[in-house]
C-alpha cells in the first residue's frame, strides 16, 4: 500500500470524505464524481494515495 504524503490533517479529512462518500453511495446519482477522482482533486493526491485511502475506508466501513 502506498505511503501517504499530505499533512496529517489532510489524511483525516480525506478519510472522512471517503467514509461519507461510501455511506451515501446508494443515493448518489450515476453522474456523480467517482471517489478516487474526488479524493485526488480535493486533496491533490496521487492515484496510489487516493486508492490507499479508499481501500482502507472500504475495509473498515463495517467496524
Amino acid at each position: 500500500m502506498a505511503e501517504l504524503t499530505p499533512p496529517e490533517h489532510m489524511h483525516s479529512a480525506a478519510y472522512d470524505l471517503a467514509l461519507d462518500w461510501l455511506r451515501h453511495e446508494q443515493w448518489r446519482h450515476q453522474s456523480s464524481v467517482p471517489l478516487i477522482t474526488e479524493l485526488r482533486n480535493k486533496f491533490d493526491l496521487s492515484v496510489d494515495e487516493a486508492c490507499a485511502i479508499a481501500a482502507r475506508v472500504y475495509k473498515n466501513r463495517g467496524r
